[in-house]
């Protein structure tokens, strides 16, 4: 049952190693930050979870959810990433001229 501390330890790690850049990026871009976070979030929780459900109680679908939210995740944190690449967030312009 060793993987159950190495898996406790990853995201502290993640969180230690990332958490400069995402203050920076929270200076520039707070949506990037909100969407990188909620994302990270929502796929090490699902894979997480769905690691240690199937020792409480037997889920026949289990494995269709954890990967449903393991994407949602990526894809969370992909929309997170483009926000940060807006070069007009946080200005006075409405976005590109036309």
């Amino acid at each position: 049952q060793i993987w159950l501390y190495l898996y406790g330890f990853m995201p502290i790690l993640i969180l230690a190693v990332t958490a400069p850049g995402l203050a920076r990026l929270s200076e520039v871009s707070p949506k990037a930050v909100i969407g990188l976070v909620a994302g990270g979030i929502t796929l090490l929780g699902s894979g997480l979870g769905f690691e240690i459900v199937p020792f409480i109680k037997a889920m026949p679908y289990e494995p269709v959810v954890e990967e449903t939210l393991e994407m949602v995740g990526v894809i969370t944190m992909i929309w997170g990433s483009l926000q940060g690449l807006n070069p007009f967030e946080g200005t006075s312009v409405g976005g590109p001229p036309e």
